[in-house]
């Protein structure tokens, strides 16, 4: 359809409109105040280009209909007004628009939880809602320490009835964990803070992983890292931690596994085949 869009050519179209309706001076008078409709490009008052209105043209014509411009009265892009390609209701900003319904951001985010199976440490392994439905074996607690899951037992209060290196490693592999690794001076406090609440009494000890078994004076972790050379005139590895207690190790050959004692939390080296009452594991 061929839009009208000078001022002239409306103003025939509507007087030869009415010359041929047989139009009274009232309603002549009225084409010049009031917009109709020609060929569906003007409404009734509600809209247009009309001043107040909107509208391209002052007084007659224009592009939107009566409810807005391109958006409509909720948006659109106008400055001020009902409608129209000039002036009108609306505006690049307003009630709608790309901005305001919402976003990419501020629904949600994904999980960082990644399920495993669920094991004896104080942490909601399976990512079900924050609750830890773990099943711990007698005489053991799971204990969350600083973001990291722990698993403290009591094997036996009398040391001839506790456990040894070589059966602690079995029974943290049984649980799906691995003998403590301590890496720190924050987590070894930790550790032995919770180690001390046993209730072990001064017999408070347990294994961690580490020895020298394998070449005397060069102490590694289970994981194959070395953090200790020498006796205990020794020294810590670049990057490494330790915590022997004041002339540990003492370098006996019978002595290549470490323990750690509870308050103040320090290291001892140890013969592998002592029983420990005291098993602490952690999450692998």
């Amino acid at each position: 359809m061929r839009k009208t869009n000078s001022l002239g050519s409306l103003v025939s179209i509507s007087l030869l409109t009415c010359a041929s309706a047989g139009c009274s001076s009232a309603e002549h008078a009225d084409l010049f105040s009031k917009p109709r409709a020609v060929d569906g490009e003007l409404t009734g008052g509600g809209g247009g280009a009309s001043l107040g209105s909107g509208g391209s043209i002052q007084g007659l014509g224009g592009r939107a209909s009566g409810s807005g411009g391109k958006t409509g009265a909720t948006g659109g892009r106008g400055a001020q007004g009902a409608g129209g390609a000039n002036p009108g209701s609306g505006g690049d900003i307003g009630s709608g628009g790309d901005i305001g319904s919402g976003g990419d951001i501020g629904s949600g985010g994904q999980s960082t939880c990644t399920p495993h199976d669920e094991v004896c440490d104080g942490i909601d392994n399976n990512c079900e809602d924050g609750i830890t439905d773990e099943q711990c074996p007698q005489n053991c607690t799971g204990i969350a320490l600083g973001g990291h899951g722990y698993m403290f037992c009591s094997v036996q209060s009398n040391q001839s009835q506790g456990i040894t290196w070589q059966e602690a490693h079995m029974r943290c592999a049984d649980a799906g964990m691995a003998v403590v690794q301590l890496e720190t001076s924050q987590e070894n406090l930790l550790v032995g803070q919770s180690l001390a609440a046993l209730g072990l009494g001064g017999n408070a000890w347990a294994w961690i992983g580490a020895s020298d078994a394998a070449t005397d004076g060069k102490w590694v972790w289970d994981s194959g890292e070395q953090f200790w050379s020498g006796d205990g005139l020794g020294q810590v590895e670049p990057g490494q931690f330790a915590a022997w207690a004041e002339g540990e190790p003492d370098g006996e050959r019978e002595s290549n596994c470490a323990r750690i004692e509870a308050g103040p939390p320090r290291w001892l080296d140890t013969d592998c085949g002592m029983r420990a009452p005291g098993l602490i594991c952690e999450t692998k």
